[in-house]
């Protein structure tokens, strides 16, 4: 071997040396990293008193039956208080929730303790309305047919060349006084289209939570097509800041939707929210929608639950309950918040 040749292989050998002692082994551009304990003593006494029984039974991720509580509880507040953080900075306190987490880990379970004031609240409410429902039927018949009269006296006095200022005045009369239909919360929504969910918080129900367990129903439904992706994302970017939306019909009556409130609670798998990113592109990255969402990511707790009995009670969740039952029985407000005061979480 030549000393040139020499030189150079050993020059080459030190500057790889030198190499691996400056810079660090390269580090993959994505990955993931060990989730960090779920901050649960942050949260209040009662709330956090409520999590830690239902947990200790489910077993599933701190993380999951957190946002499971604070999905509920923001349903219930979101209709009757709102937060200003400094003079002429105010809007609502609905939160907008996302966990991922793989098949198994009982999110349906979880989900089912603190949803219970929901259904249950729902179910009432529709089993008091009921009889007025029937009664809204037979009115609005009746007045249709007032209606239909009115107009066909109208046009034979129009034929006729009689006097309608009479049946003009009785058509404005019956008008004003249309039957209202009784108002029936539906208040856990999943895959509703832009159109019905605006719609049904304008003139159903001013306050509601899209909220389930399995959000391959909200991420692979009717709403987030191809066709109606856009307006859906950007229709809950709007209520998520308690915006005015317009909503203009050819068919049909257009009105402002205005004062409703939105909460979203959802658990997806991995896959299943892939999927969509897949399917959306850049759209939901571009218009800021994850943005406003609080993620979660826990680390699975399958493979280390061991069989447990259900308590006999539920003492803290029994209270959590009550709470958010008393405050889904208290009114709505459209326009301002009600005074201050009463027992909060």
């Amino acid at each position: 071997m030549s000393a040139a040749r020499a030189y150079a292989e050993a020059a080459a050998d030190q500057a790889a040396n030198d190499r691996s002692d400056t810079w660090a082994p390269p580090q993959p551009i994505a990955s993931k990293s060990a989730p960090m304990p779920y901050p649960v003593d942050a949260l209040p006494e009662m709330i956090r008193a409520a999590i830690t029984e239902v947990q200790g039974f489910v077993q599933s991720p701190v993380a999951m039956v957190a946002s499971s509580a604070l999905g509920v509880a923001s349903v219930a507040c979101q209709g009757l208080v709102d937060i200003r953080r400094t003079e002429g900075l105010s809007g609502p306190v609905s939160l907008s929730l996302l966990g991922i987490a793989d098949s198994g880990e009982r999110k349906t379970s979880g989900d089912g303790h603190f949803k219970r004031p929901l259904t249950e609240y729902e179910r009432e409410r529709l089993e008091f309305t009921s009889p007025q429902i029937e009664n809204h039927k037979a009115d609005s018949a009746i007045w249709k047919s007032k209606q239909e009269a009115l107009h066909e006296k109208l046009k034979a006095n129009i034929k006729t060349g009689k006097d309608t200022k009479v049946i003009e005045a009785d058509l404005r009369d019956l008008e004003m006084n249309k039957p209202t239909k009784p108002r029936v919360p539906c208040i856990v929504r999943t895959d509703d289209t832009p159109e019905n969910l605006a719609y049904s918080l304008m003139h159903e129900w001013p306050s509601a939570g899209v909220m389930s367990s399995e959000a391959g129903l909200v991420f692979g439904g009717h709403a987030m097509g191809e066709n109606s992706i856009m307006r859906n994302l950007s229709l809950l970017n709007l209520l998520w800041d308690g915006g005015e939306h317009n909503i203009g019909r050819r068919t049909s009556a257009s009105f402002k939707l205005h004062g409703a409130r939105l909460s979203v609670s959802l658990q997806v798998q991995e896959a299943t929210l892939r999927d969509f990113f897949g399917r959306s592109g850049n759209l939901a990255r571009g218009i800021g929608f994850f943005a406003r969402f609080l993620i979660y990511w826990p680390e699975s707790t399958q493979g280390t639950r061991w069989f447990r009995e259900a308590p006999i009670s539920w003492p803290a969740l029994s209270e959590f309950n009550r709470l958010v039952r008393s405050i889904l029985d208290s009114p709505l407000f459209r326009s301002k918040p009600p005074p201050s005061g009463g027992k909060g979480f």
